[in-house]
């Protein structure tokens, strides 16, 4: 039984990793000359209304508005909506005297979260395509149009661009990130490309106005909209020329919470939705979330099991030795990683290997609160 479950996890794992991202590859490869088949016309500028979150952000709401206002779209056809989460500094009084493009100024004196605040904003929205974003991100120069165009064609619901890192390679922690989001977006590029995308960044996303659903306080836009699109029978797309930038934060404590409120959010909007994995209702959906979301989440569960079932049959033969020693390995050269990363130090070799365990124990803590019935209250940037 042991080395059954040994191979069924070790299985698990090597699908999600590997065979899963390869067999989006090969398909989505068979459909490359598809990039963009739904933008039957590159010139439409529909009206959009670009919702900006922002708890204290004086230092950035100027700026922010001001790269807004430089973007190559239209300014009569963009109105910006900031939505203070009860701010206590500037941000209102800077946001309010703003002239370089349309803004309205949402002062709620309560801070309940991000999207709290947007949930409240978009009954005010004039546009009929919603931008969600962030006081901090910075969009390039076509990034607004990059994802409006795609609405020409009526069957896209959804839209979600690209969001770098510009800091990434300035810790232990932000190399494994730029690792994890070079994989990321390539699953997302395919699953575009395939039509089975179901994910967006929230803060580089846009979606119909006609589309958007109240978002319960245990999930978050960027989670439960696409699905909302899905199940809807619109379509998700990905571009990857809508670009934006920010700073990510790359304070361990705040890392650890981010991949914790990821699982959360993701398990409670399963819960919420139970037919998202019902491969008998939506067959390609649920087998794309299982294997995309669902296992991935599980990583840390099934790694711990792995180890233990590893240790349990390492003195069987030599394979399994082998097996065990390299786990050991790989775990030593982490803890090595955390050393040099506590003398402010980075070796790649140490290093990723030290962000990846170190994010999927923020995932294996949010699938322990996930069990216990834990929530997340909507987050704000400082948590």
């Amino acid at each position: 039984m042991n080395e059954i479950l040994f191979y069924v996890f070790v299985g698990i794992i090597v699908y999600t990793y590997a065979v899963y991202p390869a067999l989006l590859g090969i398909f989505a490869f068979l459909k490359r000359g598809q990039r963009v088949p739904d933008v039957p016309g590159e010139d439409a500028e529909p009206l959009v209304s670009i919702i900006i979150a922002a708890r204290n952000e004086e230092s950035v709401i100027r700026n922010r508005l001001q790269n807004v206002a430089d973007s190559d779209y239209p300014k009569d056809k963009i109105e910006v909506i900031v939505a203070s989460d009860g701010s206590t500094d500037k941000t209102v009084e800077i946001a309010r005297a703003f002239t370089g493009v349309r803004v309205k100024v949402f002062d709620f004196t309560v801070g309940r979260g991000r999207a709290a605040v947007q949930d409240d904003t978009v009954k005010h929205a004039a546009g009929d395509i919603l931008f969600f974003t962030d006081a901090e991100t910075v969009y390039d120069k076509s990034c607004i149009r990059n994802m409006a165009r795609h609405y020409a064609d009526g069957k896209v619901g959804c839209v979600c661009g690209r969001l770098t890192g510009k800091n990434l390679d300035d810790s232990a922690l932000g190399l494994g990130q730029k690792l994890y989001w070079k994989f990321e977006y390539f699953l997302r590029i395919s699953q575009s490309r395939l039509g089975i995308l179901s994910k967006a960044t929230g803060a580089n996303m846009s979606m119909r106005k006609s589309l958007y659903k109240s978002v319960q306080p245990e999930t978050d836009i960027d989670t439960i909209a696409p699905f909302n699109v899905v199940l809807a029978g619109y379509r998700v797309i990905y571009e990857e020329d809508a670009v934006a930038h920010e700073t990510f934060s790359l304070d361990f404590a705040r890392q650890f919470l981010i991949r914790q409120r990821y699982v959360l959010y993701s398990f409670w909007t399963f819960k919420y939705c139970p037919s998202l994995l019902n491969p008998f209702k939506h067959p390609v959906l649920a087998v794309n979330l299982i294997s995309y979301k669902v296992a991935r989440y599980l990583t840390p569960v099934f790694l711990i099991a792995i180890f233990l079932l590893n240790a349990l049959l390492a003195g069987r033969n030599v394979f399994y030795a082998l097996c065990f020693t390299l786990q050991c390995g790989f775990y030593f050269l982490a803890l090595a990683g955390f050393l040099l990363m506590k003398g402010n130090l980075r070796v790649k070799l140490f290093s990723i290997p030290f962000s990846i365990c170190y994010m999927e124990l923020g995932m294996l803590s949010g699938i322990v609160k996930f069990v216990l019935g834990k929530k997340v209250v909507q987050h704000t940037k400082e948590s």
